[in-house]
């Protein structure tokens, strides 16, 4: 019997969403699937829900506990039936055209591996706090190479839970260890920047493909697990493994170059995360100068090898040393790039002239920062320039929490329910375009309190940022 598609919802305590879950899927469009419930040895009313279910799609595997959701993700892989999979989670909402859309430009797009829809993000209710994640409005298809070739100018990632892929082109060698490994399938097997690598290893196989319109809702609430994944070492692997993607690529001679500044940059991240004490120390400068040297040391490379050093280039430049490259070129790429790559890019060229991104606050202004990773640094470096009082940094990593970050205590979120009078404003530091769900994020925890995003900051006191439609949004 040919199975077109098997939708695999992976689930584990989650019964409270599970039922509107799984109605979001009974409500598409498109019908002809194989129904697939993963159960990861639930302890709440989950089984009973699923044991309701009167569909002669559904097939219900419950696992033995202490099975790690990496397992229950290969395991989705690997009993599937349909020649495509798509892997959505408990406690998100499918629009009833998600899956028609998906399979329409598979169907439109022969040799086609993977394609992915733009998301938004929904509270607790089922409110809507982000009407978008990526910030592109049309739709793209990659061709073979393509997106491994675009991502480090395009940084479009998808939500792993969106993404239908082509079931024999993924890879065995990468579920078999989990599926199969008695203790590996108790791991957790998780990357930072992970998502990028899905789509990627696809695109070495067909053209892959994304949809603009949000058809995912993608839920935020508390009963979430918190992140405690390596925000330094993992991420250099992931670019690592695009790096070597990209040799595969029919483009890798124009792109040679992209992917060693990335790593350079992570390299860097590497160092500056590290630091617990106020300021660098000089072996750590040496040691970042010499990052940014070799990183930059051919001139003839193309402006989007140069880009992703700017937050390299910039703490250079906060700890007196006199930075060169040729920023002023990238100008004309940039206008097209994400916000967080130009408003590094306004950033770098408003300290040349003199001016801090602070400068707008009051100097009586108590802040927080929300992360503890490259651009945390830059912003209490920026920040202590001008005398600004820092009181700690926030951090959801529970890897992060409890140390200590340029001499800040770094403490989970949770902390500003009882210290939110210490505040006056979190300062918001993802690059990813998520500041409506991030404002959320600490409404939970202090529903009064100001938020401000870096990128908004980099706005209101530069004059010389590369304006997209006439200004940085």
């Amino acid at each position: 019997m040919n199975i077109p598609l098997t939708v695999a919802l992976i689930t584990y305590n989650r019964a409270a969403y599970l039922k509107e879950a799984i109605q979001s899927i009974f409500n598409q469009t498109y019908q002809d699937f194989e129904f697939l419930i993963l159960d990861n040895g639930s302890t709440d009313e989950t089984p009973q829900i699923i044991l309701s279910l009167k569909d002669d799609r559904i097939r219900y595997v419950r696992n033995a506990p202490g099975l790690s959701a990496s397992f229950n993700w290969a395991s989705a892989i690997k009993i599937a039936r349909g020649e495509f999979v798509i892997i959505p989670s408990d406690d998100d909402l499918l629009e009833p055209q998600m899956l028609a859309k998906q399979m329409k430009m598979l169907a439109n797009n022969a040799g086609m591996s993977a394609v992915w829809v733009n998301a938004s993000i929904i509270d607790a209710q089922g409110t809507i706090i982000q009407e978008r994640i990526a910030a592109q409005e049309k739709d793209r298809i990659y061709p073979l190479g393509e997106y491994i070739s675009r991502y480090p100018s395009d940084l479009l990632w998808p939500h792993p839970s969106t993404i239908m892929f082509t079931r024999k082109f993924f890879q065995e060698r990468l579920i078999s260890k989990t599926y199969y490994d008695r203790e590996a399938s108790k791991k957790e097997v998780a990357w930072e920047g992970g998502d990028v690598l899905w789509p990627a290893m696809m695109n070495i196989k067909g053209s892959v493909g994304f949809i603009s319109r949000p058809l995912y809702r993608c839920r935020q609430h508390s009963a979430q697990g918190l992140n405690s994944i390596d925000p330094a070492t993992p991420v250099i692997k992931v670019y690592e493994i695009l790096e070597s993607l990209s040799r595969k690529t029919p483009q890798y001679a124009k792109d040679k170059g992209v992917y060693s500044s990335y790593l350079a940059r992570y390299r860097a991240q590497r160092e500056v995360i590290r630091c617990s004490s106020p300021k660098l120390t000089q072996a750590t400068l040496t040691k970042l100068k010499a990052i940014f040297d070799k990183a930059t040391a051919d001139t003839s490379a193309h402006c989007d090898a140069f880009l992703p050093l700017l937050p390299l280039a910039l703490i250079l430049s906060q700890n007196g040393y006199d930075v060169s490259a040729p920023w002023s070129a990238a100008h004309p790429a940039v206008a097209d790039r994400p916000l967080a790559t130009r408003a590094l890019l306004a950033w770098a060229i408003g300290r040349n002239a003199g001016k801090n991104i602070f400068s707008a606050l009051p100097k009586n202004t108590r802040i927080a920062i929300l992360g503890t990773v490259f651009i945390s640094a830059l912003l209490i470096h920026e920040a202590r320039e001008l005398g600004l009082h820092i009181e700690c940094c926030l951090d959801s990593n529970t890897t992060r929490q409890n140390k200590q970050f340029f001499g800040l205590a770094i403490h989970p979120p949770s902390w500003l329910e009882s210290h939110a009078d210490k505040i006056d404003c979190v300062v918001l530091s993802s690059e990813r375009d998520q500041e409506a769900s991030l404002q959320a994020f600490i409404a939970r925890y202090a529903p009064s309190l100001n938020t401000v995003s870096w990128k908004a900051l980099v706005k209101n006191t530069t004059n010389t940022e590369h304006k997209k439609n006439g200004r940085i949004q």
